[in-house]
């Protein structure tokens, strides 16, 4: 059993995404359903995309496109946080309305990629 729970926190602690999302249940911090505020500019950008994605119709050159979009999205908010995340290894307070921002933005671009893997 003991060994079960070290497996799963290594698990855990091993992807930054999971880390992030146990670190905001730690701490109080995890956004509650319906509370969480996101930029309007961000929601805009997500409903561009996901409009970009219904008029994919399989043009292959398109959805590469958007793909490697959604991934460099998702590769600048990583970069966002990082830093954030090592002052908080490093024992120093950090402000956790931004992690909970990049924890959501990476739920709408793991969706979009979703809907994306859909397509093809």
């Amino acid at each position: 059993e003991i060994s079960g729970m070290v497996n799963q926190a290594f698990t855990t602690l091993r992807s930054f995404d999971s880390r992030v999302k146990y670190l905001l249940e730690i701490n109080d911090a995890f956004p509650s359903e319906g509370n969480a505020q996101l930029p309007p500019m961000f929601l805009m950008e997500m409903m561009e995309l996901n409009e970009s994605i219904e008029d994919l119709d399989g043009d292959a050159t398109r959805i590469k496109a958007l793909q490697e979009n959604i991934a460099e999205l998702k590769q600048s908010a990583l970069e966002q946080i990082k830093p954030m995340m090592q002052d908080y290894d490093a024992g120093n307070p950090i402000n956790w309305s931004e992690v909970q921002e990049y924890y959501l933005k990476t739920k709408y671009y793991d969706r979009l990629e979703e809907q994306v893997k859909g397509i093809v």
